[in-house]
């Protein structure tokens, strides 16, 4: 059986075949990069597909029976579809839409990061970029804290602009927006704090890092066995079900030849 480890190396292999990734051996974040961007992918993907699930199942169809993209295979559609009905996915769904409605300011950005969105302006801005990604489709924030926080955005920059100084966005929404340890806060990933900001990695840090990583891929597979074995927990208990309602006929059945008999 292939492991976690053996899937990801196997995929790394990939997409070394495809790209050129720079610093892969000495920057750990490059590594960390291309670990966020391949998990957000997936987790993108699965949403997708949830939505379809549930607008299936709202419409009154089967989800099993009308799987709506022709590139999946019908066995990797029903192992979605029966972890989307996993209660362990269940409850994994509501908690995380608990922790989207305590969002100080949620963003309308998709899966498309502040830092990619910014690079496709003309010319580039990284504060521009922060608003388009709070904005909704009627031209309106997402609430008063984000109105609020690109005022203070564009009323800093303004004040550089007219100082002369040299306008560093990323610093000035580090000023406003906050700090985070591993990537500049509004920006998304790939994008690292200024270096006043952040401390330097040890490599007692960086053991621990690895550590972690290595932990959350023993949980991952103890989670995947847990999962297999609920399902055939619940085979079991469904064959026994199925014994005991075959046995209760027989016991009825036995009933009425006693009675015809005497």
């Amino acid at each position: 059986m292939m492991t976690c480890q053996m899937k990801k190396h196997n995929l790394y292999g990939g997409l070394m075949e495809w790209f050129d990734f720079k610093d892969w051996e000495t920057d750990p974040n490059v590594e960390e990069y291309v670990d966020d961007m391949l998990q957000n992918s997936y987790r993108q993907w699965r949403n997708t597909m949830h939505i379809d699930y549930k607008m299936l199942k709202a419409a009154g169809k089967d989800p099993l029976t009308s799987c709506p993209y022709d590139w999946i295979e019908q066995d990797e559609w029903k192992s979605m579809c029966d972890w989307f009905e996993d209660p362990i996915f269940k409850k994994k769904s509501e908690a995380n839409t608990k922790n989207r409605a305590m969002l100080p300011y949620p963003h309308t950005g998709s899966s498309k990061s502040n830092h990619v969105r910014a690079q496709e302006m003309v010319p580039p801005s990284a504060i521009d970029a922060w608003t388009a990604a709070h904005i909704k489709k009627d031209g309106q924030f997402v609430n008063n804290t984000a109105k609020s926080l690109d005022d203070e955005l564009k009323e800093e920059r303004r004040q550089c602009i007219e100082s002369g100084e040299t306008v560093n966005e990323v610093k000035i929404m580090e000023n406003v927006l906050g700090k985070r340890a591993s990537r500049a806060k509004g920006l998304g990933m790939g994008v690292i704090p200024p270096q006043s900001s952040r401390k330097p990695e040890s490599s007692a840090n960086r053991a621990l890092l690895e550590e972690l990583k290595q932990c959350k891929e023993k949980i991952q597979c103890y989670e995947e066995r847990i999962q297999a074995q609920d399902t055939q927990i619940q085979n079991l208990v469904q064959s026994q079900q199925g014994i005991q309602e075959m046995l209760q006929e027989f016991l009825i059945w036995k009933q009425k030849q006693c009675g015809g008999s005497s």
